[in-house]
């Protein structure tokens, strides 16, 4: 994989000393987010050929597309069931995709995951088709700056004093935590420990109610909380909306602290919220997360777009004539092709 290096030392991150950053970091290719505010992270890539866009998230293993009117992929190598979230599956196809390009970097031919059902979405001009997942991701740092609408890839050479690389380029003021095999990070919540993947482009952030040991989520707090009703793509389920009071991740207070509790899943997920004011490095080879809090100009307004059609509603409950009915009360946060 090669690697054009530029925009380095040009980012809002760059206060961190070149001189010590340029001893370990490779190379670096710099693409502009597409979309914007509200959307989740789309990034401008060439496949087969074809000009489109793709999100990234670490909460996808692999690569996953959508066939659009013109793009196809008809060598399917066998048809499979895919685990949704522990609970829920779908039938796909592993196929192969001839030619992927990010930046400057040419992967090659590689294996995705075809969806079935094409894609409608659109960003910055491109058919937006799929998302970039770990298969891709784990192999060098992502620095994702949700705030400024950038993302980099970044290597890195493999000496022993660089281990802190990405200390040095986000700086001092940088948290970090640990960034397990599973790609998940530990947070804090009551002071008891609990692992999250970290998925930018889910539109919330979410955690299963058989944490229910804790507070928010045991059940006299479970019954009192606010509806919603979450779909992921062709599946509803129900779930609560509630506040954690004491949610802390690298020993910083997250003041965002507006979650989704679900029973259809199987672990939390730190969703968009978090990712919206922040600077963040996944330092895979080296097994750290890295972020920072952050102020930007205001981005220009999104679509909602997300690669996962997930849409949240508030649900009330009104009585009408001794009849109970339910009315959705709020409006739909986010949406997927």
């Amino acid at each position: 994989m090669a690697f054009s290096v530029f925009g380095l030392f040009m980012t809002p991150f760059a206060h961190a000393g070149a001189q010590d950053v340029s001893r370990c970091v490779t190379g670096s290719v710099v693409l502009p987010l597409l979309g914007g505010a509200g959307d989740g992270p789309i990034i401008p890539v060439r496949v087969n050929d074809y000009d489109v866009a793709m999100y990234i998230s670490p909460d996808y293993d692999k690569i996953y597309v959508r066939e659009t009117r013109d793009l196809r992929f008809p060598d399917k190598e066998m048809p499979a069931t895919l685990d949704l979230n522990g609970y829920h599956s779908e039938e796909v196809d592993y196929i192969g995709i001839r030619d992927l390009q990010i930046g400057g970097a040419d992967l090659g031919a590689v294996n995705g995951v075809l969806i079935r059902g094409g894609s409608v979405q659109s960003a910055g001009g491109r058919p937006v088709i799929g998302v970039i997942g770990q298969m891709v991701l784990s192999r060098m740092l992502i620095l994702l700056d949700m705030p400024h609408g950038e993302v980099m890839y970044i290597t890195t050479s493999n000496n022993s004093d660089c281990d802190d690389v990405g200390q040095q380029i986000l700086g001092d003021r940088a948290r970090s935590v640990r960034l397990d095999g599973d790609f998940q990070i530990p947070a804090f919540i009551d002071g008891k420990k609990r692992w999250f993947s970290m998925n930018p482009d889910l539109d919330v952030t979410s955690v299963p109610t058989s944490w229910d040991d804790l507070p928010e989520v045991a059940h006299p707090t479970l019954v009192r909380a606010e509806k919603t009703i979450t779909r992921f793509d062709r599946f509803l389920t129900a779930g609560r909306e509630a506040k954690i009071k004491d949610f802390e991740i690298g020993g910083e207070r997250i003041k965002d602290d507006t979650v989704v509790l679900q029973r259809d899943i199987m672990t939390g997920h730190i969703g968009m919220p978090f990712f919206a004011d922040r600077i963040v490095l996944f330092d895979y080879p080296h097994g750290r997360f890295y972020f920072k809090s952050t102020r930007a100009g205001p981005r220009p307004e999104g679509h909602h777009l997300h690669f996962t059609q997930t849409f949240t509603t508030h649900v009330s409950v009104v009585d009408r004539r001794d009849k109970a009915v339910n009315v959705v009360t709020a409006d739909k946060k986010g949406k997927s092709g």
